[in-house]
């Protein structure tokens, strides 16, 4: 009995490094900054609709800031709720023309994070 359960733990490891293995492969870990443009992937589903037709993202939000090695939060404009989102189901925005509230809620964050890692540095210097 004991050989069947060492066999059994040695066949289990090895099937859990192969799933490891290829979930790392197609993870991709992107370095948000605070202001750039993601889509968010969107869970919920709408009862009578097929989950084939519907939209997997939703519409373009700006990263506040990064929360921890794997968590941003994120909002969809400057008065809008702010939600903490692992980096799995953020994916980099890609459009051509983003929408102008995103540009200009991007760049205001940009600007207000830029004044404060300056002053950062000069307190640091001291």
């Amino acid at each position: 009995m004991l050989h069947a359960h060492a066999i059994a733990r040695k066949y289990l490891k090895r099937k859990a490094d192969l799933s490891k293995e290829i979930y790392d492969t197609k993870v991709a870990e992107y370095n948000y900054k605070e202001g750039d443009l993601v889509w968010c992937l969107h869970e919920i589903r709408k009862v009578g609709v097929t989950p084939k037709l519907e939209k997997r993202f939703e519409v373009p939000y700006v990263v506040i800031k990064r929360t921890s090695p794997f968590n941003f939060e994120i909002a969809l404009n400057n008065k809008g709720s702010i939600k903490v989102v692992h980096h799995n189901k953020l994916k980099p925005y890609e459009g051509v023309y983003p929408p102008v509230w995103a540009r200009q809620f991007s760049k205001k964050l940009r600007r207000k994070f830029r004044n404060v890692r300056s002053v950062t540095v000069l307190n640091t210097d001291v």
